[in-house]
C-alpha cells in the first residue's frame, strides 16, 4: 500500500504562472439548478493548464470520471457553499483517474510523480474534463492493468462505503482481511450507489450480517450482493434489528436518525452519512432549518458520529490515501467489482444528471469517459 501513497502536504492553490497552452474540453454550467440539459454546457477552450518546472503542479489526461448524485447537489447549489467551491461556472466531477502528461520537478522529487504515471484523486468540482491541473501531494498512484472506469468508482463511492464501515478503526487493523469479523451491520436505503458498495465491502471485509431495506424491485439485486433485505417501512424493518446492531448507516435522515439509533446494541454505532431525504427536496428555509436540526441533534447523541468523504480527505490525507490505494489492490485481485450503470462522452454528462434527479434509483455508477464520442 505505501508504495502507491505520496507523503501529503498542506494543499496550495497552483500558481498563476504558466508555460504554455492547452485545449481542453469539459462540461459546465454558469447558474444553480434548472433543467441539466439547458443549464450545462458542452465547450472546448484553451487553458493555461502547463506545470512550472519547479513546482508540484501535475497535467493529467482524465481518462475517467464519475457522474454523480454528489454532483447533482452541487449543481442546485446544496453542497460546498461555506468552502468557496461554488463559484462559478462549475465543470462538475468529483473525482478522475488519468495519465500523466507533465509534471513539475517538485511532484517527481517530492511525490515520486512522472510522465506516463496512471493516478487518481477525490477533488469535489472539475472531473468532467479531458486535461486538469492537479498538486502531487492529492493523488494516488492506480496500477495500470486496472481499467480506469472501474478504478474510478473506488474514488468517491468506494471510499465512502470503505471509511463509513471502518468508522474509528485505526492504523494497519484497517486492512487486515476480516476487520468486520462478527459484526451486524443494517445499512438503510440499500439501493443508493455508495450504499451498494457499502454492501458488498460488508460482506467481504467478514460481517456476520448485512441488513438493508429497499423496495421490492431491487430486493432481487440486493440479495445477489449478499444482503439481508428488510422493507423500508420503519415499522417493518425496526422491529427485526432493534437493539442488535453493531453498526447502523443512515444516509437519509427520515425521522432525524430516531429509528436507526434504536437498532443499535449498547456497543454500536450510527453513522450518519448525508441527509438525502432533506437534500432531494427544493431549498427553502423550513428545509435549512431541517437540515440545521438533523446535525446539531446528531452530535449531541452518544454513539452516533457524521462523515462526509470531502471533510475526511481534507482532514485526514494520508490515510485516505492510504484507503484508495487498498481498495485500489482489491479491485486489482477481484476481490471487489463496481457496478457501472453506464459509460457516457462528456456531451452525455447532462442527460446522466437527469438520470440521477428523475424519481428512479440507479444500480451502479455513472462514468464519463471524456475522450470517447459515444
Amino acid at each position: 500500500i505505501r508504495s502507491m501513497i505520496m507523503s501529503p502536504v498542506k494543499k496550495k492553490e497552483p500558481s498563476a504562472k504558466v508555460l504554455d497552452e492547452v485545449m481542453n474540453e469539459m462540461v459546465l454550467y454558469y447558474y444553480f439548478g434548472g433543467d441539466p440539459k439547458k443549464s450545462m454546457e458542452h465547450v472546448k477552450k484553451k487553458e493555461q493548464l502547463i506545470p512550472e518546472e519547479d513546482s508540484d503542479e501535475v497535467l493529467i489526461r482524465v481518462e475517467a470520471s464519475t457522474v454523480s448524485k454528489t454532483d447533482c447537489y452541487v449543481r442546485h447549489g446544496r453542497l460546498w457553499t461555506a468552502k468557496g467551491k461554488d463559484i462559478l461556472p462549475i465543470v462538475p466531477g468529483v473525482d478522475f483517474v488519468g495519465e500523466v502528461i507533465r509534471c513539475g520537478e517538485g511532484a517527481t522529487q517530492n511525490y515520486g510523480i512522472q510522465t506516463n504515471d496512471r493516478v487518481a484523486a477525490l477533488i469535489q468540482t472539475g472531473g468532467n474534463s479531458k486535461y486538469i491541473l492537479e498538486h502531487a501531494n492529492q493523488l494516488v498512484q492506480v496500477p495500470k492493468r486496472l481499467k480506469p472506469a472501474e478504478a474510478v468508482v473506488m474514488t468517491e463511492v468506494y471510499l465512502s462505503a470503505f471509511q463509513v464501515l471502518l468508522f474509528g478503526v485505526k492504523g494497519e487493523d484497517r486492512y487486515e482481511s476480516r476487520p468486520l469479523e462478527g459484526k451486524e451491520i443494517l445499512i438503510l436505503g440499500g439501493i443508493s450507489t455508495i450504499n451498494q458498495a457499502m454492501i458488498e465491502l460488508g460482506v467481504f471485509l467478514g460481517a456476520k450480517e448485512v441488513y438493508t431495506t429497499a423496495v421490492d424491485k431491487h430486493v432481487d439485486f440486493l440479495r445477489e450482493m449478499g444482503a439481508n433485505v428488510l422493507d423500508v417501512s420503519i415499522g417493518n424493518w425496526l422491529p427485526e434489528v432493534k437493539g442488535r446492531m453493531d453498526i447502523v448507516v443512515d444516509s437519509y435522515c427520515d425521522d432525524h436518525y430516531e429509528s436507526p439509533y434504536k437498532a443499535l446494541n449498547s456497543n454500536g454505532k450510527l453513522i450518519c452519512h448525508g441527509m438525502q431525504s432533506l437534500l432531494n427536496e427544493e431549498p427553502g428555509c423550513i428545509t435549512s432549518l431541517e437540515e440545521m436540526w438533523a446535525r446539531t441533534r446528531s452530535k449531541y447523541m452518544s454513539q452516533t458520529y457524521a462523515y462526509d468523504v470531502y471533510s475526511y480527505w481534507e482532514a485526514n490525507l494520508e490515510e485516505s490515501k492510504a484507503d484508495l490505494a487498498h481498495l485500489f489492490q482489491l479491485l486489482q485481485k477481484k476481490a471487489i467489482q463496481p457496478v457501472i450503470a453506464d459509460t457516457v462522452p462528456l456531451r452525455k454528462v447532462p442527460k446522466a444528471h437527469s438520470f440521477l434527479e428523475a424519481p428512479r434509483r440507479i444500480q451502479g455508477t455513472f462514468v464519463c469517459l471524456p475522450h470517447s464520442e459515444g
